[in-house]
């Protein structure tokens, strides 16, 4: 991947080893939980990225259990996966940018 990209994330390295098995290489990486505690310290234990997307940039997520504990290991994703890796990935977008232009 492009070295002038972040790829940020909450718990972003499990993305990157992920990544990797598709012989995809994220060479910079910030997870923006760490950085949220960083920047307010007390406000934030351990920030699921619905926690930061609603606190930081006001972006109310949908995250229905019955998606999020789909499989995920499936060949083809269904239209329901695709969307909210879409809006997680906005949303993760949004926040970084923001996190990473205050710090």
């Amino acid at each position: 991947m492009d070295s002038n990209f972040t790829f940020v994330g909450i718990g972003v390295s499990r993305d990157i080893a992920k990544l990797l098995e598709y012989e995809l290489n994220c060479s910079k990486s910030t997870d923006i939980g760490q950085v949220a505690k960083k920047l307010w310290p007390g406000r934030f234990q351990g920030p699921s990225l619905k926690e930061l997307a609603l606190e930081i940039v006001g972006l109310n997520m949908r995250k229905p259990k019955d998606i999020s504990m789909s499989n995920w290991e499936a060949r083809l994703l269904n239209e329901a996966q695709i969307e909210y890796a879409c809006i997680d990935a906005y949303a993760s977008y949004r926040i970084g940018y923001k996190l990473l232009m205050e710090e």
